[in-house]
């Protein structure tokens, strides 16, 4: 398989999940866009939902120490932890979405800065979750 149909598969997939996150939470379904958000970080990222928040600082450093192509992976686990950091702030848990956004922003952050690229859907996040930080009561 050429690494085109590996990324195109994965893009696919990537797509899917968000969706299914999207769908979700528009049904008000909050426990299960969690549990998908939850289920994608473990399996296809090895990150411990559990532990995150006490491990945050170590994850991004070991992402952006040796990261991916493109910075693709970086990418897929930051919009992964902005849906649960929204998922939370819809669900009421300010504390927890606080948290949540906080490694996200950071990971945004740090791939503009890195990337030399100019990107408007990550500034989009990033002020998202700024206002997730700043503002907890108001979204």
């Amino acid at each position: 398989m050429s690494s085109e149909d590996y990324l195109i598969r994965y893009f696919r997939q990537l797509g899917n999940v968000l969706a299914s996150i999207l769908g979700y939470r528009e049904k008000k379904m909050y426990s299960l866009a969690i549990d998908e958000i939850d289920q994608t970080l473990t399996t296809w990222f090895k990150i411990d939902p559990e532990t995150l928040a006490e491990t945050s600082d170590k994850l991004v450093k070991e992402l952006l120490d040796n990261p991916s192509a493109g910075f693709e992976t970086e990418k897929a686990i930051a919009e992964l932890l902005y849906q649960k950091s929204v998922t939370f702030k819809e669900m009421g848990k300010n504390n927890e979405a606080a948290l949540i956004a906080k490694t996200a922003s950071t990971l945004f952050k740090s791939i503009d800065r890195l990337s030399g690229e100019f990107s408007v859907e990550i500034q989009y996040r990033i002020a998202e979750l700024e206002k997730i930080l700043i503002y907890p009561d108001v979204f």
